[in-house]
């Protein structure tokens, strides 16, 4: 059985691969697109943790660690980029999920 792993290297995402491979089987976590591109509502270049593709239908994973994302740890520049990056998801017409990963510890 072949183990995944994340195209960017995260820990947190490694241990959500992990999560998803227990629950799911292994074999489901080759679905996963890790790091998946996309472009914002601004046209600018942007990476979604994991994607999952079922039909037309998208689902976005997004990992978030206290570090990186905790409005009061990291500027109000990287809270509305976080924002945008989302609604930018939302708009593409993605469903969108987020897991804090003491939710996952």
């Amino acid at each position: 059985m072949p183990t995944y792993r994340s195209a960017s290297g995260s820990s947190a995402e490694d241990l959500f691969i992990e999560l998803f491979s227990d629950t799911f089987g292994a074999e489901k976590a080759g679905y996963l697109y890790s790091q998946y591109p996309f472009s914002d509502i601004y046209q600018n270049s942007r990476f979604a943790d994991f994607l999952i593709e079922n039909g037309g239908r998208k689902v976005a994973i997004e990992i978030d660690d206290e570090a990186s994302h905790n409005p009061k740890l990291v500027s109000q520049n990287k809270f509305y980029d976080d924002l945008l990056k989302q609604n930018s998801m939302i708009y593409l017409g993605w469903d969108v999920y987020r897991w804090a990963v003491r939710q996952m510890q």
